[in-house]
């Protein structure tokens, strides 16, 4: 906990040259968060890297994998505040956002993760499912994962789902199927 009595927040990102999205996501959460860790897969051959630099000092490069999985393993052991906040580099959250997730986190005395709404994007327009959520925050102390593919993560406590939405923007069309 910080000295004010908020909780804290290490941001977990795993990225692979990102330069077209990486920044809009760093500016939704560098006033929110208070340590953003990015490890990239493998090395970086665009200016992704050269963006992170201007928000964290967190920077790690590691094997490439194609998975990012292993590489969230590692973020998190980097992590030294009390909620993990876990996302993609193609996502983002709306700045008039961080008082509800910040209140959020400050009346979490019996949860230990959060599910949120996440919207899709088709390549020209949002896209949502009914019941259509990730999970993203993670109380450190009681949430485990094991980095293989198809992602084992679970949370040692209570799991709460709230109406705050994480936006998701590839650059590219990753929805098949008719929206609800």
């Amino acid at each position: 906990m910080s000295q004010n009595g908020a909780q804290t927040i290490s941001a977990c990102l795993v990225i692979y040259n990102e330069e077209k999205v990486i920044q809009q996501c760093l500016e939704s959460i560098k006033d929110l968060v208070d340590e953003i860790i990015v490890v990239h897969d493998g090395p970086c051959t665009d200016r992704t890297l050269e963006i992170v630099k201007q928000y964290t000092d967190k920077i790690f490069v590691r094997d490439h994998l194609v998975l990012n999985e292993p590489h969230l393993v590692f973020a998190f052991d980097q992590a030294k505040c009390e909620w993990l906040l876990r996302m993609d580099a193609d996502e983002f959250f709306d700045i008039a956002d961080h008082d509800k997730i910040r209140k959020m986190l400050a009346s979490s005395t019996n949860t230990d993760g959060y599910t949120l709404n996440w919207e899709l994007w088709d390549g020209e327009k949002i896209v949502t499912f009914k019941g259509l959520q990730k999970s993203c925050f993670f109380r450190r102390k009681n949430f485990h994962y094991i980095g293989v593919s198809q992602e084992v993560g679970y949370v040692d406590g209570d799991l709460k789902k709230e109406e705050i939405v994480l936006h998701h923007r590839p650059n590219y069309n990753n929805v098949v199927g008719e929206a609800v």
